[in-house]
């Protein structure tokens, strides 16, 4: 369910040229290549948020662990900051011995796994809408491109995004950047920033989102926690 980034400036000039080169492409493939290796990860934890900057601030934070080596666990825990109200755990989600147990609001349910079309022995299929790309399709997402040691800088082609988005032409990307550090092919951080319009009936909309998101136990969390209680829902 990722999802954007010149470092140095005077004194440091020279360094930057030598260790970080601007608009070098191959940084896009590289990228690529380490989210379609992430998305097929066998566990891991992820932690993030999803934060809206228009006039209606909102922040959505996250926390995922997941473990799909043998029979799939998954535990989903979201926060919500809305203006100045916040409500911790406002939704838990979680997957165990072929059940779904979900938390809304401190209210309870379960059902079986097989009610989502999921079989519990196989791993989650994640979407990549990027697989089917060509090398050149992928570089063209990408404006400029900057690499510094493990840390990736892109800007976004803004149009791209727009057409993506909306085909009808309402929404506008005017800025978007990718930050992302990638580590033995993984990506373990990521922050995504996306600004623009979008044309809804007679007005316009700001857009203003950033995601932001870290990846850590790759491939080595075993056990995925889950609430005492998990049984009683």
């Amino acid at each position: 369910m990722k999802k954007i980034f010149t470092f140095f400036i005077s004194t440091f000039m020279v360094l930057n040229l030598a260790a970080c080169s601007s608009n070098n492409n191959d940084y896009a493939l590289e990228f690529f290549s380490a989210l379609d290796n992430t998305l097929e990860l066998n566990s891991g934890h992820i932690q993030g948020t999803f934060t809206s900057n228009n006039e209606d601030a909102s922040k959505i934070k996250f926390d995922l662990q997941l473990n799909q080596k043998d029979n799939l666990q998954l535990a989903l825990d979201l926060d919500l900051e809305a203006g100045n109200n916040a409500e911790d755990n406002f939704l838990n989600f979680y997957i165990k011995d072929n059940k779904t147990y979900l938390n809304s609001y401190g209210t309870t349910s379960q059902s079986l796994l097989e009610n989502l079309g999921i079989n519990g022995s196989e791993k989650l299929s994640v979407y990549n809408p990027f697989l089917n790309y060509t090398d050149d399709e992928l570089k063209a997402l990408f404006t400029r491109s900057s690499k510094n040691g493990n840390n990736y800088s892109f800007t976004i082609d803004g149009s791209l995004i727009s057409s993506y988005l909306d085909s009808m032409g309402s929404v506008t990307i005017e800025d978007a950047t990718l930050d992302a550090t990638i580590e033995d092919n993984y990506i373990t951080s990521l922050t995504l920033g996306i600004s623009g319009l979008q044309d809804v009936e007679i007005q316009q909309v700001v857009i203003d989102v950033t995601i932001e998101c870290t990846l850590d136990q790759i491939n080595s969390l075993d056990t995925v926690t889950y609430p005492a209680d998990l049984e009683n829902y």
